[in-house]
């Protein structure tokens, strides 16, 4: 735009002002600077237009900088829950009270949520790394993503301190200790991401629809990778979801027998997959699960 300012391509050509300027020439420069502002001002289109176009620049950049944390943050966060989620002496036989349940039903199913979420957070933004600026549709599917994950992985780690202070008699010290310090740790951490979550938020982009649901994120990042493109995943998104729930459950069996309880593995699994697809539900579009 500025090479064409310079050209002169937005300034009047007509020669209708050469001849008034033998009059009144004043008036005649006042009148062709004025068209030439109007001219160059009207090449930068719609005024709404120009916003989103801004918006979306400012809010690309943070948001792929929130999913990133987020994920970062997450895993060491997975990790410890897997520890102390395996290492939970469930036959220690202590009384459970209403918030011990409630937290043992939530460190069932929020983690689940946690992973599914910050995962196709992390693979939309991966699968659109070469776009300079992210779509109004993308950026809302990105935000939603990151803020469920958010928002999960902080429910799990206090649903872990939940379990420990209300079994604080029938487990051991080291649990009890690790329960509250992944929660101190952790949920901070996830509270500063979600703030700076909330101020990208303010950025409003247009109106542009999203490009593509979960299932697109999935089979273009597989198949950038060598080894893994020859994995054939559903196109249809119910069955996309079906095959989540399975490996959901199919991962949750596995961990109830390195625990050494298979039949409360496979309890864990039914609901957990239940959990997946009742996401799904509830949530499909918002995530960007569905078109």
């Amino acid at each position: 735009m500025c090479a064409a300012l310079t050209r002169g391509d937005y300034w009047p050509k007509s020669t209708g002002h050469l001849s008034d300027s033998a009059a009144d020439p004043g008036a005649a420069g006042v009148g062709a600077a004025g068209l030439g502002e109007e001219r160059a001002v009207a090449a930068f289109g719609r005024p709404e237009r120009l916003a989103a176009v801004v918006a979306a620049d400012l809010a690309t950049p943070r948001m792929r900088s929130v999913v990133y944390r987020t994920f970062l943050t997450l895993v060491p966060a997975g990790i410890g829950y897997t520890v102390l989620f395996l290492t939970f002496p469930g036959g220690a036989g202590g009384r459970v009270s209403g918030s011990g349940a409630l937290g043992i039903v939530g460190a069932i199913l929020f983690p689940q949520l946690a992973f599914v979420c910050g995962v196709l957070g992390l693979l939309r933004v991966v699968r659109l790394r070469r776009e300079a600026v992210l779509g109004a549709g993308d950026l809302t599917v990105v935000r939603t993503r990151a803020s469920v994950a958010l928002a999960a992985g902080a429910l799990t780690v206090a649903s872990l301190a939940a379990v420990g202070l209300d079994q604080r008699a029938a487990v051991p010290g080291w649990w009890l200790a690790g329960s509250l310090a992944l929660a101190a740790t952790v949920a901070p951490m996830l509270g500063l991401l979600g703030a700076a979550l909330a101020r990208s938020r303010r950025l409003a982009a247009g109106q542009a629809p999203a490009s593509g649901t979960a299932v697109d994120d999935v089979r273009v990042v597989l198949a950038e990778l060598p080894r893994l493109r020859e994995i054939s995943v559903p196109v249809e998104p119910v069955r996309f979801a079906l095959l989540v729930a399975g490996l959901v459950a199919v991962a949750t069996v596995l961990g109830g027998l390195a625990a050494g309880g298979p039949l409360d593995g496979l309890f864990r699994a039914g609901v957990e997959a239940t959990g997946v697809l009742a996401c799904y539900r509830v949530l499909g579009r918002r995530l960007g699960l569905l078109a």
